[in-house]
């Protein structure tokens, strides 16, 4: 349970350094905050938390795809870049159907 918790923060980590990256400095905050959430053992918090997961995971995507029209465009490396991305959406996906377990729904129903 610790190791998934800490992918959690690891993830809402990445996301926050993205947004700041991005100068979006509300959205990085945001990330911060949103697993403290998980605190509060209500119903509510999980949800919060579930749908900024998932949406996570569309941010990444989304970024993916920019990022290999950007590269292809200049005519740089994307390979290696598309790799890290594609294992951060798979860490963020992960983290997301862990959310969505018996064992976290039975904590918070």
């Amino acid at each position: 349970m610790i190791l998934r918790i800490s992918l959690l923060i690891i993830t809402y980590l990445l996301l926050s350094a993205h947004f700041l990256r991005d100068g979006d400095t509300l959205l990085s905050i945001a990330c911060l905050i949103i697993p403290f959430l998980l605190f509060i053992k209500k119903k509510w918090s999980l949800i919060v938390v579930q749908l900024f997961t998932y949406l996570g995971v569309i941010v990444w995507i989304m970024t993916l795809i920019n990022l290999i029209n950007e590269r292809v465009q200049s005519n740089d490396q994307w390979i290696r870049m598309t790799l890290i991305l594609l294992l951060i959406i798979a860490l963020t996906t992960y983290v997301s159907i862990f959310l969505n377990s018996k064992i976290i729904k039975d904590k918070y129903y």
